[in-house]
């Protein structure tokens, strides 16, 4: 009865639409990849004339600011390169499972990235309208603090990395500080409660629960990349590979129906 029951829950269960299935194919270290194959010849393309002496600038009239553009694509492409280099030293037993716990580990804190962000923006808009209601620009403009919406939140982004000062409120005018005294307090409480709620659970039940699986979830990957440097179907060593692959594949942490697999066959 239980097999029939997991035979007809799995039956009934949504299929997978074809956005969801191309997410599954490019993964964020396949995207990475393709960054650096695309991003790679447009720096090598502009930097050979620059390096030559050639002015680049006049020669192909580019808009303005497009030099700080292609600078910071340069520096992304560092950060990319070192980032996918993980994905071939994840083949390796020593950093292989690590890496596995790390990467899901940061997938689990992103929810709790969102709920920063919606904490932080709602924060900035009640300093925002707290210190514009009433004040003029000219009048903001005279005190020695600059008050504009980017301020604020790089401002509130700082406390958040154990570094808070009242220096946001204290130019302002002691009724204005009361009102901005509870915003910042209220701010601390809760960011501070979402983040001490998320080393609870990426430390506790989230690491036990990924370290448990990350040695089968690092043998998916290594026969995944050794599938991958062998384009010979018909070797039947590489049969084998996929047969492995499929098993181990059972075995992962993220699978279709995750609360039926662990129904037991009584």
């Amino acid at each position: 009865e239980v097999k029939q029951i997991k035979n007809t829950i799995r039956a009934f269960s949504p299929q997978k639409t074809l956005t969801q299935n191309i997410i599954e194919k490019f993964e964020i270290f396949d995207l990475l990849d393709l960054y650096v194959i695309a991003i790679v010849p447009v720096i090598v393309f502009f930097r050979i004339p620059f390096t030559a002496g050639v002015d680049v600038d006049g020669l192909m009239n580019l808009p303005d600011g497009a030099d700080a553009f292609l600078a910071s694509l340069a520096g992304t492409l560092q950060v990319a390169v070192a980032i996918s280099l993980l994905n071939l030293v994840a083949v390796f037993r020593v950093l292989g499972p690590l890496l596995i716990t790390v990467v899901q580990m940061v997938s689990d804190g992103l929810r709790f990235a969102l709920i920063i962000l919606v904490v932080l923006l709602g924060y900035t808009n009640g300093f925002y309208a707290l210190l514009h209601f009433d004040s003029s620009s000219e009048e903001l403009a005279a005190i020695d603090f600059d008050y504009s919406y980017t301020s604020i939140i790089t401002e509130l982004s700082l406390y958040l990395t154990g570094q808070p000062n009242l220096d946001l409120i204290k130019p302002l005018s002691p009724v204005m500080q009361v009102g901005g005294a509870v915003l910042f307090w209220t701010f601390i409480i809760t960011a501070y409660f979402v983040l001490l709620n998320l080393l609870i659970a990426i430390f506790n039940t989230t690491y036990e629960r990924i370290q448990r699986n990350s040695i089968t979830e690092w043998l998916f990957v290594r026969l995944q990349a050794t599938i991958m440097f062998d384009r010979d179907m018909s070797r039947d060593g590489v049969i084998e590979y996929y047969k492995q692959l499929e098993d181990r594949n059972s075995q992962r942490v993220v699978r279709d129906v995750a609360g039926i697999e662990g129904i037991d066959d009584e």
